[in-house]
């Protein structure tokens, strides 16, 4: 919303003078946004949404760009799109109104290729639209969310727990991917950001 990083920084010690317990956020919509805001809060978010109107491989590649710019090893968390941009106030009010929700499988690709782009946390935008919640206002998307969590959460331990290495091989460019050592063993996390299949 265009407000000044000395404002935002006044606004997080405010924050942080009346919780001091808790941790703040700030959201930036895109990875190559000024690098004044990135170390202001103690979590940065990037919010990408593809879902209809850019490549959907482009939510990760905001991610590591923001990541790459990243200045300290801070919490960093991928927000992961919820929600049908037809819900929205459009930027081009001469253009069709242009939307949907995202598919099943598009909320469990961007959340993999988050966490393949260095998000240690993700968050999901949004739980209500138009005061509606979205397990009543979309039920596909919401067992979608709770279908990637599951599998998210069963694979977590190497996430959580592990440290993160140098994948030990090489991979396709097609080929996002991170890797974590946990207990002597290599967990890497490959996301395809092609249209095709590709063996690692």
């Amino acid at each position: 919303h265009k407000i000044d990083p000395k404002d935002m920084t006044r606004l997080n010690e405010k924050v942080k003078l009346l919780l001091p317990n808790a941790p703040t956020t700030l959201v930036i919509g895109q990875g190559k946004t000024e690098l004044d805001y990135y170390n202001i809060a103690d979590i940065l978010m990037v919010d990408w949404y593809p879902v209809a109107h850019l490549a959907l491989e482009s939510f990760g590649q905001e991610l590591n760009l923001a990541k790459e710019r990243l200045q300290t090893n801070k919490d960093f968390w991928g927000v992961v799109q919820a929600f049908n941009w037809k819900d929205y106030k459009q930027y081009r009010p001469d253009n069709d109104r242009i939307g949907r929700f995202p598919t099943e499988e598009e909320i469990y690709f961007m959340s993999w290729q988050g966490l393949a782009n260095g998000a240690n946390g993700l968050f999901y935008y949004t739980f209500t639209t138009n005061r509606r919640k979205l397990n009543t206002y979309s039920p596909q998307v919401w067992s979608a969310l709770k279908k990637t969590l599951k599998d998210i959460k069963k694979f977590s331990f190497f996430i959580d727990k592990g440290k993160e290495v140098k994948t030990p091989f090489i991979l396709s460019k097609d080929l996002e991917n991170r890797t974590w050592l946990y207990k002597d063993n290599y967990y890497t996390l490959i996301a395809n950001t092609s249209d095709k299949t590709i063996s690692p």
